[in-house]
């Protein structure tokens, strides 16, 4: 079933987004379908992170179905941008990954918080 235009409030993706190759017809989705002024919170790994290598390296490797995933660009905002929707803001959280193979240095989540205004 189709969501109807203008009918959403708030749209939260943790962790789902680097799954979706064609994130651009994504977000004119989520512009299409959220109210004016309504939020959008997305946070991902970026692309060429030590949290992207880990999920296409180890998780790929391990897992029968692989992994390969498409993570944040630097074309991102232009994409939020194009599809209709303002960045708000952008947040990066800094954290130690830990696996069972050792300690690996820093990585980065991306977190941008979007929202849909009138044209």
């Amino acid at each position: 079933m189709m969501q109807a235009s203008e009918s959403v409030d708030w749209i939260l993706s943790l962790a789902g987004l680097h799954h979706e190759a064609d994130k651009l017809a994504l977000f004119h989705e989520m512009a299409r379908v959220l109210k004016v002024k309504a939020q959008v919170v997305l946070a991902d790994a970026s692309e060429g992170s030590l949290t992207a290598r880990f999920l296409d390296e180890w998780v790929g490797r391990y897992n029968p179905q692989g992994h390969t995933g498409e993570y944040f660009t630097e074309n991102t905002i232009a994409e939020l941008e194009a599809s209709g929707l303002s960045v708000n803001s952008i947040f990066e959280k800094k954290y130690h990954w830990v696996s069972n193979l050792k300690m690996k240095p820093l990585n980065i989540v991306k977190t941008y918080s979007v929202s849909r205004w009138p044209h």
